[in-house]
């Protein structure tokens, strides 16, 4: 269930534990944790005073069908990352660029409109890079979280994909994805 995972991010970027969140949403943490985890449907005075706990409003809209949320494809990067997967976060990345193709302005801003939770510098600035780049292709605003992400613009970084970098010219790169120090060319975003 999307919502419960919403929450849960939410309540992780806030800093707030299981137990401090269920006592701001008057349930148990049993209860609050078998909502983030999908498990439970929360009523939606829970879901409201949950939201209101993290200064967040709840805005029922309708997803677009057969989309993720950035937030999804940064959280499959941070699981490849910790099981050592480098060139599948890379993949996830590559993926990312993909998710926006064939939605208008407002489904775009949908789907990259809540936060990701913090992977590395590096690769949230890959991700804010992507985002950036792919929002501005279809007009549309840029996410507070996307303009906050400045990465590392001295650094030429770019993750690993197989045992060596791939030689990239300058203007291969996008702007966005250039500006944070991230190497990854627009040839390559296009190419899942």
């Amino acid at each position: 269930m999307r919502i419960g995972l919403s929450l849960r991010r939410a309540r992780e970027r806030e800093g707030v534990s299981l137990r401090q969140a269920s006592i701001r949403a008057v349930v148990t943490p049993s209860s609050l944790s078998l909502i983030e985890n999908g498990l439970r449907d929360p009523t939606a005075t829970t879901v409201e005073r949950l939201a209101a706990s993290f200064g967040l409003r709840v805005v029922p809209l309708s997803w677009p069908t057969g989309h993720v949320a950035v937030a999804d494809v940064a959280e499959a990067i941070s699981d490849a990352l910790e099981r050592d997967d480098e060139p599948h976060a890379y993949r996830a990345l590559l993926e990312l660029s993909n998710i926006f193709d064939g939605l208008g302005p407002f489904e775009r801003v949908l789907i990259a409109i809540e936060a990701p939770l913090r992977i590395t510098p590096h690769w949230d600035a890959a991700i804010a890079g992507v985002v950036e780049w792919k929002l501005v292709q279809g007009s549309a605003p840029l996410p507070q979280w996307v303009k906050d992400c400045l990465g590392t613009p001295d650094e030429d970084w770019q993750p690993r994909r197989v045992k060596f970098p791939i030689a990239l010219e300058v203007h291969d790169v996008p702007e966005p994805l250039r500006r944070r120090g991230v190497h990854v060319g627009a040839a390559e975003l296009a190419g899942v």
